[in-house]
């Protein structure tokens, strides 16, 4: 490749991107400075660069308007976002548990869920090759940051990923009887019908009475709750796992491929020995800080909010 294979500059269809958020906002001005860095970028066919190239989305295609730098045309194609459909609903998951652990969770915890990210990353930039095989050459870290750019388009432009299934979630603790039935409900009143959450522990008991009682303040049943153990659980079935106990954390560690592993510290309120309201106060304080986390952890999503 020549010194002129490359971008020199980029453009955006302003509709496909007037709905971003900060997160993604700061997504795309990351991946822009750093291409424009430093890019490898060959039409196939054609040696008329350095290249001016103008991205948009029309009909959940991502459309590529090439030009000179001097504005001569050289080539117009789209590409269909259904191949990268996965893969960016899995990169939205990690990016949204990487920004979420940068608030509370600890160094080692942010750096895991980076890793994760980072590899979710590298399978969204070796389907941007393939895809782009014939009409464009480009390397790896090209790549990357055209598919940061892919991500931001399809996340902010269309609205496709509104409508995607949204993560399912299990939460895990200890006995499945008080702390995560009590998230799982949580959750799936946030949600409404627009999500799939559950819960487990590491052994299957019969749901708490305490924890029934102070979810059914807030319109929760708990009655019907099942325990289950997380032996039971089909984990292929799961793209984020939630630990709300030390001995439920230790269970993911290592974390298992292709999950997304979180752990919040939450109090297990069957310690408290004072009277029945003291107790059940315990119990409403675990509630208080369950929904405290999971209205920050899942503020973005376009489920039932309440």
């Amino acid at each position: 490749m020549s010194g002129n294979d490359r971008i020199a500059a980029i453009h955006f269809d302003t509709r496909s991107v007037e709905k971003r958020n900060p997160e993604i906002e700061h997504e795309r001005a990351v991946a822009v400075y750093d291409l424009l860095e430093q890019n490898s970028f060959a039409p196939v066919g054609h040696a008329a660069g350095p290249y001016d190239l103008h991205l948009g989305v029309v009909d959940n295609r991502l459309m590529l308007d090439i030009r000179a730098h001097d504005g001569k045309p050289v080539i117009i194609f789209g590409l269909s976002l259904s191949p990268f459909r996965r893969v960016i609903r899995d990169y939205s998951i990690v990016c949204e548990s990487y920004y979420a652990a940068m608030q509370s969770q600890s160094l080692t915890q942010v750096e895991a869920i980076d890793m994760g990210r980072r590899a979710v990353h590298n399978e969204g930039a070796e389907l941007l090759i393939q895809r782009l095989d014939g009409k464009v050459v480009i390397d790896r870290d090209t790549a990357r940051r055209l598919f940061t750019l892919i991500y931001v388009l399809h996340t902010a432009g269309t609205g496709a990923m509104a409508a995607a299934p949204l993560p399912r979630v299990l939460f895990v603790c200890t006995r499945n009887s008080v702390r995560s039935p009590m998230a799982e409900g949580l959750l799936a009143l946030r949600r409404g019908d627009a999500g799939r959450v559950s819960s487990a522990g590491l052994f299957g008991d019969p749901v708490d009475p305490l924890a029934a009682a102070v979810m059914a303040e807030v319109g929760v049943d708990l009655n019907q709750h099942r325990g289950h153990a997380l032996g039971d659980i089909q984990l292929g079935d799961i793209d984020v796992v939630v630990s709300l106990s030390s001995e439920a954390a230790a269970a993911f560690d290592p974390p298992p491929t292709g999950l997304i592993i979180e752990h919040w510290e939450i109090d297990d309120p069957t310690e408290n020995e004072g009277n029945r309201d003291a107790q059940l106060d315990a119990y409403r304080q675990v509630r208080k800080a369950l929904e405290k986390r999971i209205a920050a952890r899942f503020s973005a999503e376009s489920g039932k909010m309440p």
